[in-house]
This record gives structure tokens, sequence and C-alpha cells, in this order.
């Protein structure tokens, strides 16, 4: 929040009005409360790190090292490294796989507006796309019956939010995964 109250005050013209159309959430009002996020994050991240996660990220490297294998040259980060966490987001959050590509692009904007001081207009709108994107796609998840199946992160998430009295909504659902995403 420090951060977004920053970036509002030095923001060239067009950018915040640019975040705030696909992201209206992001930049929070003063004293906005977000007591209620930190015990949805510790629900979440509890329950979706059994003691056997640690075999399913190896596996999926493995199975990842395994098609590069067939190749006759690779790019590490860009056809190991990325992908890989992609599946691991994916599985985190309760997704599909396939979606990792989508989710690591969402990542490397968000990284690419986070680590550069210099705001611009453009590197905003596109951060605010991205944030809007990802926010639809974790909604999408909690409708669908394969995420419930699977009880990942946004799951569990929306049922502590349940029991704090609060609806995950897509303010909640943005403070608890764009710290993922941009880690």
């Amino acid at each position: 929040v420090d951060r977004m109250y920053a970036f509002a005050d030095r923001a060239p013209p067009g950018a915040v009005e640019a975040l705030r159309r696909y992201a209206p959430w992001a930049i929070s009002p003063s004293g906005a409360d977000y007591t209620w996020i930190p015990p949805l994050m510790q629900a979440g991240l509890r329950t979706t790190s059994p003691a056997g996660s640690g075999l399913a990220t190896a596996a999926a490297a493995d199975e990842l090292l395994d098609s590069l294998l067939e190749r006759s040259n690779f790019d590490l980060v860009g056809d190991y490294a990325l992908p890989l966490m992609g599946w691991m987001l994916a599985d985190f959050l309760g997704g599909d796989r396939r979606d990792g590509p989508l989710l690591m692009q969402w990542a490397l904007d968000l990284a690419a507006f986070f680590n550069n001081p210099s705001f611009t207009a453009a590197r905003t709108e596109q951060m605010g796309r991205s944030v809007s994107e990802m926010v639809a796609y974790a909604q999408g998840l909690l409708t669908t019956s394969r995420a419930r199946q699977h009880g990942g992160f946004l799951v569990l998430a929306r049922e502590a939010a349940k029991n704090h009295g609060r609806v995950l909504d897509d303010e909640g659902i943005g403070n608890i995964t764009l710290p993922f995403l941009t880690g």
C-alpha cells in the first residue's frame, strides 16, 4: 500500500487513471483496513503446503526436464524455470498447469512495474490490465468444480474470508494473489 501511495503522488499524467480503469482497488484510500488479509493468507498457506508438496515440485521439475532432454537445445529460463514457476503457481492457486504461461506473463508484468521506479502511463496500464485479468482468472477459478475439488489456496482463502465475515471480492483477491505473482 505504501508503494502505491508513493506511486499516486509521483505518477505521470494518465497513469493513476489507467490503474483505476483496470484495478480501482489497487490504490487504497488512506486508512483502509487490511487487518483481515493476513489471517486469510495464513489459513490458505497453512493448508495448501502439505508435507508432500516438495515431492510434487520435484515431480513437476522432472517432467519438464524430461521433455527438454528430447530437444537439441533449450533456454534454461524460458523453457524450464518460468514454466516450472507457472506450474507451481497454478497448482498452488488451484488452477490448471496449462495456465502457467498466462500466470507467468502476469507475474512478469507486475515485476517489471514494481522493479522499475520510473513509472510511465503505458507500463502502469499494462500492469493494471494484468492485475485485472489475474483477478478475473481467480474469480473464475473460484467458480469451477476443479478448484473446489483441488482445494487450492484461493478456495481456502475464500473460506477463511467467510469465517471472518468477509467476501473475497476483487480487492481481497488482488491483495492475496499479488505477493505470489510478484515473488
